[in-house]
């Protein structure tokens, strides 16, 4: 008794050019990709032997190269009068500059460098450490030397504005309205 009588028998691996194993591929075949990668993973391998990523390991160049070899695939078009292993290296070089580029512009260094505030300032002795945050003084703490200089600009903007105004204006708004509005402008 046959348990599987309802499934087809495996056809035969026929071997593919890479334009169809592409062609395949841009139709959603996955297989047809992963057989393109084992092929390509020689050029992908030696691609990757000629840069070299600061900050980053092989690792990370051979992921780069793959994401070219992926988007070769995406993008290649069998109209054109190139091969596909032309346009492959192509792809995959610029995917590993750019990279590298990217690497070196150090864009994200900030973030990559920062010093966390919720790490005990003495790893040694964690059970009494406080962590740098609880060093930082409270945002909502006024400074004596910014309270003295803001009652003086205040005093300054009061005397100002009573110069501006007119009587007439006087009698109207109140001086602490007008004082208001002028510090906003």
């Amino acid at each position: 008794m046959n348990i599987l009588a309802n499934v087809k028998p495996r056809e035969e691996k026929t071997i593919l050019s890479d334009e169809e194993s592409v062609q395949a591929f841009q139709l959603g075949d996955e297989v047809a990709f992963n057989l393109l990668v084992k092929k390509y993973e020689y050029l992908v391998c030696s691609k990757v032997k000629v840069y070299f990523l600061l900050g980053g390991d092989r690792e990370d160049l051979l992921q780069e190269a793959k994401l070219g070899l992926y988007k070769a695939a995406r993008d290649f078009r069998i109209e054109g009068k190139s091969s596909f292993r032309g346009f492959a290296e192509l792809c995959i070089t610029r995917q590993l500059i750019t990279a590298i580029k990217a690497g070196n512009r150090q864009k994200h260094s900030p973030l990559n460098n920062a010093l966390s505030l919720n790490i005990s300032r003495n790893s040694k002795r964690a059970e009494d450490d406080i962590t740098l945050m609880e060093i930082l003084p409270h945002p909502q703490t006024v400074c004596p030397e910014k309270a003295a200089v803001e009652s003086e600009n205040k005093r300054e903007r009061t005397n100002l504005a009573r110069n501006i105004i007119s009587h007439r204006t006087k009698r109207i708004c109140p001086i602490h309205e007008w004082t208001n509005i002028y510090a906003n402008l």
